[in-house]
């Protein structure tokens, strides 16, 4: 259960007016009184549902309206070593999108993982909201911090013919 739409609000700030629970069946009484409650909260004119079936069962979203949607994905500190377009991959890029800061969350987290998958073991991304109101877009930056690259020091085959061994050191000397 989600909610997107509006960058200041999330579900552990309204969870006690969705009645829609994790792990609970989905009622139409409880959607019902969700959008009910929501509507009734400041800054919320209008709640659109969103519904997609998942392998844990379904996904639900209640965007808030009027909704601020995703703009651009920035990588400050990442684009010196990594092509933008990999990196929005990597991030899963939600196109025309409500804002969604458990999306935010998750593309952090994915960022985070592949920058170590590639050596980057210290590696720090922290996501910041960028609201363009004239636009009603939000830009998320992913500032990021690299730090040092780990680095292979000596690799040793036991049970390989030196023949194999200086075969392999080619093969990963070449691919660095």
């Amino acid at each position: 259960i989600e909610v997107a739409g509006q960058p200041d609000e999330n579900y552990d700030k309204l969870a006690n007016l969705i009645s829609v629970k994790p792990g609970k069946p989905l009622t139409q009484v409880d959607i019902d009184a969700t959008v009910a409650n929501l509507e009734k909260h400041s800054n919320i004119s209008n709640v659109s549902l969103n519904i997609e079936p998942s392998s844990e069962g379904v996904s639900v979203t209640f965007v808030l309206e009027p909704a601020v949607y995703i703009g651009m994905y920035e990588f400050p500190g990442a684009t010196s070593n990594y092509d933008y377009s990999r990196l929005l991959q990597v991030a899963s890029y939600p196109t025309q999108a409500p804002y969604s800061s458990a999306d935010v969350r998750r593309a952090e987290d994915a960022l985070s993982r592949f920058f170590q998958q590639d050596g980057y073991f210290e590696a720090e991304v922290h996501a910041e909201a960028v609201i363009d109101s004239t636009h009603n877009l939000v830009n998320v930056l992913f500032n990021t911090t690299l730090g040092r690259r780990a680095k292979i020091g000596q690799i040793q085959l036991e049970g390989a013919s030196s023949q194999e061994t200086e075969y392999l050191r080619g093969k990963l000397h070449r691919s660095e």
